[in-house]
């Protein structure tokens, strides 16, 4: 592959997002940092190299930062889903 690295220029890239057209060498794919935008929705997915080399570590970083929040996009946290079981029922 002759792209350079999207953070380090002067290293040459070992894989590529075909997303974005971005090259990432093997320090950025081994600290899961080449996956360029793991929330949105990207058709290459279900064949790149990237997210499956990466995807347990953004799953487990989306986890954290959705435990952290006080509600998740697109779904409720466990705070909240905790909230929502605990109620007592109405008579």
């Amino acid at each position: 592959m002759t792209s350079s690295c999207r953070f380090h220029p002067e290293r040459s890239a070992v894989v590529h997002c075909e997303k974005f057209e971005y090259g990432y060498c093997q320090e950025c794919v081994d600290s899961c940092r080449a996956c360029t935008d793991p929330e949105l929705y990207c058709r290459h997915r279900t064949a790149c190299v990237i997210w499956e080399l990466c995807r347990r570590e953004v799953k487990k970083r989306r986890r954290a930062a959705c435990a952290d929040a006080t509600a998740c996009e697109g779904g409720k946290d466990a705070a909240s889903a905790g909230n929502v079981s605990s109620a007592p029922s109405a008579p």
